[in-house]
């Protein structure tokens, strides 16, 4: 019997010190992936961009705080999921995968496909979408009562926030897709039965490297397909904590004469010349510097700042991302601009 007891004894001391040893290498892994990023930020911080939130231990309890305070209601918290949503943090959206346009569903999963449809490009996590379809009052009244889908191009995130509509009952106003954007845009909204009254995208992959920019979502021809698509009154909604990146989908969209803004606007501190600085060809590319900062058409050189020209006052949807979340719980500024579609009828008068 005393055998016995040795034996339990030392099963449980053994899964004690196995216990203890799993807590100090997690412990262990934690600083290291804290020292890890924090030798990013200080890396990013070099570079004069904005530095990942992650790397400061003492925001993480911030931006849960205030994650919790906006999105808490929604309680998805409590929905069961058959999957991690972790997926990897940057995907090409040129892969091949990626650009094949996907085609309208065969039938839509709304409710009522004739209503009105926001859709919501890399909608991320997507918590936006649910947040303002549980909405019944909002900023812009004529956003309220809609369908919304989102795109994402990272199949985890889409599976868990079609699971979160499901589980709320929204899935009837709120559906989510694995789709480019660039590629799958004209065809959805083409095959929706509804009318297309707003789009957004928010907080885009930056791809701050020049050679990459050509990945960036808002281009010349993104723009096309939404004027396309757009009721008349419709909007086009652009928002970036990256204020270079934020300033090409705003000049670029400043340039689409079927596009007019839309609120009050900040000063700007530095006017540039030249509109093919945003127009999104091979050649406009090499106006914006490798340090992020635009390149003056007047015989500058070495590249301007383009502060200013922001769209003044909170968000005008009244209803945030995560990441906006985070930064205004940091503090961190965010760039935006809010334009309309003009009627059809005027502009064919006008000609």
């Amino acid at each position: 019997m005393a055998h016995s007891y040795y034996i339990a004894a030392r099963a449980i001391m053994s899964a004690s010190a196995a216990a203890a040893a799993a807590a100090a290498a997690k412990k262990g892994d934690q600083a290291r992936k804290l020292a890890r990023l924090s030798h990013i930020a200080e890396k990013e911080r070099a570079r004069g961009r904005p530095v990942n939130t992650r790397a400061h231990s003492d925001a993480t309890s911030v931006i849960q705080t205030a994650q919790r305070q906006v999105f808490g209601a929604l309680g998805l918290e409590d929905v069961e999921l058959e999957s991690s949503a972790r997926s990897r943090t940057h995907m090409n959206p040129l892969s091949i995968g990626i650009i094949k346009p996907l085609p309208p569903p065969a039938s839509w999963g709304f409710a009522d496909a004739t209503k009105p449809l926001i859709v919501d490009v890399g909608c991320a996590a997507g918590r936006f979408s649910l947040l303002m379809a549980s909405q019944s009052e909002l900023a812009l009244p004529d956003l309220v009562d809609v369908n919304h889908l989102g795109l994402e191009i990272k199949p985890k995130l889409v599976e868990r926030a079609n699971t979160w509509a499901q589980a709320k009952q929204l899935a009837g106003r709120v559906q989510y897709l694995q789709a480019s954007a660039n590629a799958s845009l004209a065809g959805l909204c083409k095959g929706y039965p509804g009318p297309v009254r707003c789009v957004c995208v928010q907080f885009p992959d930056p791809h701050f490297k020049r050679k990459h920019h050509k990945r960036r979502v808002v281009d010349a021809a993104f723009l096309g397909v939404v004027v396309d698509v757009l009721e008349d009154n419709g909007y086009l909604f652009v928002q970036s904590d990256v204020e270079e990146a934020a300033a090409q989908m705003r000049d670029r969209s400043d340039l689409v004469g079927a596009l007019e803004r839309v609120g009050q606007y900040s000063p700007r501190d530095v006017r540039l010349v030249g509109a093919e600085v945003a127009a999104g060809s091979r050649a406009s590319e090499a106006y914006w510097t490798e340090a992020g900062k635009r390149a003056l058409l007047d015989g500058g050189g070495g590249g301007g700042g383009d502060y200013g020209d922001w769209l003044l006052g909170p968000n005008p949807l009244g209803v945030p991302t995560e990441r906006e979340v985070q930064n205004e719980a940091l503090g961190l500024p965010i760039y935006r601009a809010l334009f309309r579609r003009k009627p059809r009828a005027a502009l064919a008068s006008a000609v």
